[in-house]
């Protein structure tokens, strides 16, 4: 069993990310940085420095446990 295994990912975006890229989405869609983070840690230092939009648009995955980009 090799190391790859037991690797989980952290990503820390910084406070000023944008809602798009925090959650994801666009055309065409793509992954934001709590996708990036999928079995792992996302970091969000200075939580309240983050803007109104982006703590409102984790509100629902936080809640449900789960993501859904459309």
């Amino acid at each position: 069993m090799g190391h790859e295994s037991l690797w989980r990912p952290m990503v820390s975006p910084h406070h000023t990310i944008p809602t798009i890229s925090m959650i994801g989405g666009g055309r065409p869609i793509q992954p934001g940085e709590i996708s990036r983070a999928h079995n792992g840690i996302l970091f969000l230092d200075e939580f309240l420095e983050y803007s109104s939009l982006v703590k409102e648009a984790l509100r629902e995955p936080i809640e449900k446990g789960m993501i859904t980009v459309c």
